[in-house]
């Protein structure tokens, strides 16, 4: 049997299942384009993180665990050019 899914941005967390035996329902970040600097977003959505969301679309740099929070627009798993064009967005609206 597989778990029911939860509607964006809830999302199982069964982090504590093994431990105390609790599951609990946690919220996704919510993607926000700020993506700049690179180990620290700054809270400014501006041309930086266009730049960072740019090099990530063309495979200049490995998104990692963060970037992704920050920079996966649409939730689909990848950093590509659907995600660059909503950050330029913000920038630029």
């Amino acid at each position: 049997t597989s778990a029911a899914s939860l509607s964006y941005p809830l999302q199982w967390d069964d982090s504590q299942l093994y431990l105390t035996g609790e599951l609990a329902v946690g919220v996704q970040p919510i993607a926000d384009g700020d993506l700049a600097p690179w180990d620290g977003p700054d809270t400014n959505i501006n041309a930086a993180d266009v730049l960072i969301a740019m090099q990530l679309a063309l495979g200049l740099r490995t998104p990692g665990a963060l970037q992704l929070a920050h920079g996966d627009m649409n939730s689909d798993g990848v950093i590509n050019l659907s995600d660059v064009l909503q950050i330029q967005q913000i920038v630029l609206p």
